[in-house]
Parts: C-alpha cells; structure tokens; sequence
C-alpha cells in the first residue's frame, strides 16, 4: 500500500509538471504582475507551459524509448536519463523565451529559466551521480516561492510551509521506491532550491 503511495505521489509530482504546478501558483498570487494579466491570457498561458514542458517532453522520451535510446520511459538507470533530461532542460528554455516575449514580467520568465538551469545542473551531476530528479525539482518549487516572499513582499508564508513539507513527501515517496539513497535525494533538494533561489532572486 506505501509503494502504491510513492508511486502515485511520484507521478502527480513529476518533474515535468513542477513548472505547470509553479506557474498556476504565481499567476494566482495576489501581485500585480499576476493580477493584471486576465484570466484568458492566464489560460493560455499555463496551455502553453504545459505542452511545451509536460506534453511535448513526455512524447519525446516515448519516441526515445521507441528507438531504443534508452531502456525504460521510466529512467531507472542513470545512463538513460541523459538524453531525457536534455530534452526537458531545452523545452523549459523555450518555454522560458516564449514567456518573456509575451512581455508580462519577469517574474515567469525567470521560473522557467530556473527549471531549465536545475534540469541542465542535476544533467552534469547525472554524469557521475544518479541525483533525484524529484528532489532537485521540489526543492527549485521552495525555492521559487522564498524568493517570491523575499522580492517582492507576498504574505504566503503558509504555502512555503506547505510546500517544503510536500518536498519532504515526495523525498519520503523517493526513497520507498529504493529509486535513490538519501544523499541523493537531499543533495538534490539543495541544489535545486540554492539553484532557482539565486536565480530568482538577483536576476
């Protein structure tokens, strides 16, 4: 019953959905950057993170594994997880661009900027090291929102408690797969959220 959990939480918490999940967050913040873009353009918007970063990712690592470039959609080994993470790293790139030619903040642009630079990071780590995706990913989120609070003053001190208590979940959900070791579940988690921190905050 615990593995049926991890798995699930493993699933709805994918890397590749964290940047729909950040953007949906950041547009219903109550900050003008948010509240002056209306709710089609919010739709829009989010359709356009999500096919970029989720959708369109997801259907090239079927077409991966169709090839026979790597062994499982899963990525269990680390090998397989290079040419997939390339991938997701250069599709959050594009979808980055195409937010900032849209001309409504930085802000957006700079979450998906953060993803990209995460996702090229824990790519260089996977060289050596099998690093968790997840963590990396659910660490970028809290680091995202800190920044958010810190720069431009939101009271949503609640969702930042909320959302490194669901890092925690989801590093709980990682290491009952036996997918990582703690290590690599917290190095990850640091990384990731220093990594979009930084980024955020003094870009």
């Amino acid at each position: 019953m615990e593995k049926r959990i991890a798995q699930a939480i493993s699933v709805v918490f994918h890397p590749l959905l964290i940047p729909t999940y950040l953007l949906l967050l950041v547009l219903n913040l109550d900050i003008y950057f948010s509240l002056m873009i209306p709710f089609k353009g919010k739709v829009l918007m989010t359709a356009l993170v999500f096919l970029t970063t989720a959708v369109l990712p997801s259907f090239l690592i079927m077409i991966y594994y169709r090839m026979g470039w790597i062994k499982s959609v899963y990525l269990e080994e680390r090998k397989d997880r290079m040419l997939p993470l390339f991938t997701a790293g250069l599709m959050y790139l594009v979808a980055a661009f195409m937010l900032r030619n849209l001309q409504i903040g930085s802000a957006f642009f700079f979450l998906l900027l953060g993803a990209a630079v995460i996702t090229i990071l824990v790519m260089l780590v996977t060289n050596f090291w099998k690093i968790s995706v997840h963590a990396a990913s659910a660490g970028g989120m809290l680091g995202a929102m800190v920044s958010v609070v810190m720069k431009y003053g939101v009271d949503m001190i609640f969702m930042v408690y909320l959302i490194t208590l669901l890092g925690g979940i989801i590093g709980y959900a990682r290491l009952k797969l036996k997918a990582h070791h703690p290590a690599q579940v917290y190095v990850g988690y640091v990384a990731g959220f220093i990594s979009m921190f930084l980024l955020f905050l003094y870009l």
